[in-house]
């Protein structure tokens, strides 16, 4: 007697590729989730790539050299650069930040002795249990921010090894851009070309609108604490510069130090030094940055924010700091695969 069932049915070869695409997807997301860390410090060496070959371009276009030999001139000079700086403002600077720890320290316990004073402020003493002191030494707080770049390899072995990936990327980056291309279907290569470009556009002009805002942030912040004799002006002026690479964030917290250094002399000091905070982001975004405004890349605020607060609550302070510039990197995904591409409209593409 024959066996006349029938054989069971094989599922369709597209419902098989759909779920080893699933998975294969899973998998990426899972091992880049894993890599985080890593995948930031490569797309900090990346931002480290894109202002070298930025500049090493504008070499180019007063001087015919190779593009490796601009490459290596452009890191010569920003390291003459910063070691004449160095050389100049570091004793004054270093001596100001190591003060500053200290000083902050003072002005929160002038802080906490004026709550006392009245019934509100012990009120809000008492229920936050706060008792004016720092959570932990100067040092400490140092060790924690720097603890983003921590690892195997520790803070500064990873800081060196973004700058000189950097560094390579930018001697030859077509390159490694070739490799990414490669990577894609041959009838799209042209239009990957296309996006990293833009990528790289939108990144080195974004750069120039952050080295720009820093530096015009940090001067005036120094001149002005300075002209109303705030103590550590200098050290002050350095620290606004450098947090405001993150935007809106950074700016807020480097208020924090002046304020508790200005609280040392009094209330009315602390108004002027919040008066000449919201001065210089007035001058930084309303003149400064609208000079600037024809190639330097701006992303609305709520972009901003939003990148901020997402990156910053996954990754921590790294994320934070890189929040921005991936951004921008979204930002031109979107517009030239999603609104070109599929939606068929025609963009202003951020940067070009």
């Amino acid at each position: 007697m024959s066996d006349t069932s029938a054989p069971a049915p094989r599922p369709p070869r597209n419902v098989l590729l759909a779920v080893a695409a699933a998975v294969g997807l899973g998998a990426a997301v899972l091992l880049a989730w894993q890599l985080a860390t890593v995948l930031l410090l490569l797309f900090g060496a990346v931002l480290v790539a894109v202002l070298l070959d930025g500049l090493a371009r504008e070499l180019r276009t007063h001087a015919r050299m190779p593009h490796a030999l601009g490459v290596c001139l452009v890191v010569v000079l920003v390291v003459g650069l910063l070691v004449l700086l160095g050389w100049l403002g570091e004793p004054q600077v270093a001596e100001q930040l190591d003060a500053l720890g200290a000083r902050a320290a003072g002005g929160l316990q002038a802080l906490q002795q004026t709550l006392g004073e009245s019934q509100w402020g012990r009120i809000l003493l008492n229920e936050t249990g706060w008792t004016g002191q720092l959570p932990g030494s100067p040092s400490t707080w140092f060790q924690r921010v720097s603890g983003v770049f921590s690892g195997t390899l520790g803070t500064l072995t990873n800081i060196g090894l973004v700058l000189v990936i950097g560094f390579y990327l930018a001697l030859q980056p077509g390159l490694y851009t070739g490799g990414i291309v490669r990577l894609v279907p041959q009838n799209h290569r042209q239009r990957a070309r296309e996006l990293l470009q833009a990528q790289g556009k939108a990144l080195r002009w974004w750069l120039v609108g952050r080295i720009i805002s820093m530096a015009a942030i940090g001067v005036l912040t120094a001149a002005a604490l300075w002209l109303i004799e705030v103590p550590l002006a200098l050290g002050l002026g350095f620290v606004a510069g450098v947090l405001s690479f993150v935007p809106f964030i950074g700016p807020i917290a480097s208020a924090v130090p002046a304020v508790l250094v200005a609280l040392l002399q009094g209330p009315w000091q602390v108004v002027y030094v919040l008066i000449i905070y919201v001065a210089v982001q007035f001058v930084e975004g309303n003149i400064i940055t609208p000079l600037t405004q024809e190639r330097v890349v701006a992303l609305p605020p709520a972009v901003l924010l939003l990148s901020q607060v997402l990156l910053g609550s996954l990754f921590g302070i790294l994320g934070l700091i890189l929040a921005t510039p991936l951004a921008v990197v979204a930002i031109v995904l979107v517009q030239m695969l999603y609104v070109e591409d599929m939606l068929g409209d025609r963009v202003h593409v951020l940067g070009d």
